[in-house]
């Protein structure tokens, strides 16, 4: 049965109905909900982070403390408010990197083979770098042992590591760590998590 024009502007309408009903909202109480974000004082995110806003505490600092000489008490009430802005978004900007990087390792980490977590463990053991034919071993394990589709290259396989730069291949032609791929060893070390729950 073929639907008719109507009925597919129909079921459009239907699917588009409630988001179009929860913009209206937001602009339609805006500054009602701007008015209740600033009663936030606490926002749990996943992964177990919480962020702490205090509004009332920050001013408080910001207004508490000695007045230079010479400068009228409101203008030193300003500026210490300016520094307390700067120092929140300082803050914020910190928890928002921090994010993100908990965001690109768990990322990474649900699509990771157990043996790639092994061949970073390995070379976090070798600063100077390692050789392919020193890491090969642990890729043709993962094809005998662990179920690694036997299609598979040493280049697909190292070529994860390397695209998410956990790994870069030095002018040598040796493979090493880099910055990346030691924090996200630490990250998965942090969050209990490993290579054992990965496959392959």
């Amino acid at each position: 049965m073929v639907a008719s024009n109507g009925t597919i502007v129909l079921e459009y309408l239907r699917a588009l109905v409630w988001p179009i009903v929860a913009l209206l909202a937001v602009v339609v109480f805006r500054h009602k909900l701007g008015t209740a974000l600033d009663r936030i004082r606490e926002l749990l995110l996943p992964g177990g982070t919480s962020v702490k806003l205090d509004p009332v505490q920050q001013q408080q600092q910001a207004t508490t403390g000695a007045t230079p000489e010479g400068l009228p008490e409101a203008a030193t009430a300003a500026s210490g408010g300016a520094e307390t802005h700067a120092n929140d978004t300082q803050m914020l900007t910190e928890q928002v990197n921090t994010l993100n990087w908990q965001l690109y390792y768990e990322r990474i980490f649900s699509f990771i083979f157990g043996s790639q977590l092994d061949a970073l463990r390995t070379l976090a053991a070798a600063p100077s770098g390692l050789q392919r034919q020193v890491l090969e071993p642990t890729f043709e394990e993962a094809k005998k042992s662990r179920g690694l589709a036997p299609v598979w290259t040493f280049e697909q396989w190292i070529g994860y590591l390397t695209s998410y730069v956990l790994v870069e291949i030095g002018v040598d032609g040796s493979y090493r760590i880099t910055s990346n791929g030691q924090g996200l060893l630490k990250y998965i070390g942090d969050m209990g998590y490993a290579a054992a729950q990965r496959p392959y």
